[in-house]
Order: C-alpha cells, then structure tokens, then sequence
C-alpha cells in the first residue's frame, strides 16, 4: 500500500514576499494497534498473550530506565529519551530573601515529554521500499456526505466493510471512520457484526 500525502500551504508572517510555500503532510490512514501486531505474528506461532506480555515488560523497562536518567535504545527500532521544560526569573527579584534570584536563572525544572529517534536502518528501510502518492484537496478533504457515498458504494460491491476499509477508501483517520461509522450505525443504515480487528459492517436489512 503506499503512503498517501496532501500538500498543503506554509503559513507565512504578515508582509512576507513572494509566493506562498508550500509543505507535505502524511494523510494518516489511522492508528495500528496492539490487535493489529497480534495478528501480525500470529502466523509465526506467537499468541496474543505472549506478545502482550512481552511488550507490557518493555514499556515498565524503557520507564524504569528513563526515571533513572538513562536513555533505552531498542535494536533496529530507535532510542527513547526525555526533554525538560524549564521556566525562567523574567525579573530580578530585591535580596529580601536568601532565595532572591537574578533574572534569566532557572526557577523550576519539569520533566517535559518522551523523545523517540528512529534508528537509522528503520528509516532507511522504510525509505527503499515506501511508496508515496499526491492526494488531491478535494479528496483529503472530502465531507460526511462525500464518505458516505463512498461506503454504499463499497457495500453494494463487497456487502460488508470495516473500520480500516471504510478509513482508506475516504483518506480519514481510523478515528475519523470509527465516528463516521458509528453515527451510520445510530441513523439505522448499517450494523455491525465481530468484534476487535474482524469487526465488519454490512447495511442494516430489516
């Protein structure tokens, strides 16, 4: 499957010359989850619960390394780091007290967020083998109505769709479809059978 981007203008200050710039941003096609990697490798005789086991160890791993103020890198995958946030004495402040500071020193310093790089060989692996196609405006911005055409048709052809389905064909999240298909349901127009990743819907037939 390849890897679908719009482009989309830069935003410039005010009194900038020239023609707008222009940038291009992945159309997500949603979010893979700990149900898609289970089934992913089940072919390779590896159960859920292993799996989940597995990767519950190496969350309370990379937490436990980064509290105590090291990095964690994972072969082939990248390496896990934390940033700080810091807030500084915007004014010096009268030697009333011993914690009288000058401006510009640091006042409070917080732990900020997770930093992920991705190794090298991963990017490049993904570099050789993805394959990137332009998504018109009007397709990645296409509306309720829009998408719900797009899915009769689709069940007219297949009888059923799913989430990850319904998300590809009207370039939206998997968030976006899981809404969409939800809001479907409640109109009475489609229902839904299964359940996790074989969740499909087929039109409502009284």
């Amino acid at each position: 499957m390849k890897i679908r981007f719009g482009v989309y203008e830069t935003p410039q200050p005010e009194g900038t010359e020239g023609a707008p710039r222009q940038h291009a941003r992945v159309i997500s096609k949603g979010t893979m989850r700990m149900d898609d990697l289970c089934s992913e490798l089940r072919d390779l005789g590896v159960n859920s619960a292993q799996i989940k086991a597995v990767l519950d160890a190496t969350g309370r791993f990379i937490g436990k390394s980064l509290t105590n103020g090291y990095h964690v890198e994972l072969d082939d995958i990248g390496t896990f780091s934390l940033s700080l946030r810091s807030r500084v004495v915007e004014e010096a402040t009268s030697g009333a007290t011993e914690e009288a500071q000058s401006e510009g020193e640091l006042t409070r310093v917080t732990i900020d967020r997770i930093n992920f790089k991705g190794n090298p060989k991963l990017l490049k692996r993904i570099q050789q083998s993805a394959e990137l196609e332009q998504v018109t405006k009007t397709a990645a911005n296409s509306s309720l109505k829009k998408r719900k055409e797009r899915m009769l048709s689709h069940l007219q052809q297949h009888g059923y769709i799913s989430g990850l389905t319904y998300a590809s064909i009207n370039n939206c999240s998997r968030y976006q479809a899981s809404k969409d298909l939800l809001a479907f349901e409640g109109e009475g127009l489609i229902t839904q059978k299964g359940s996790g990743t074989h969740r499909v819907y087929m039109l409502f037939v009284v």
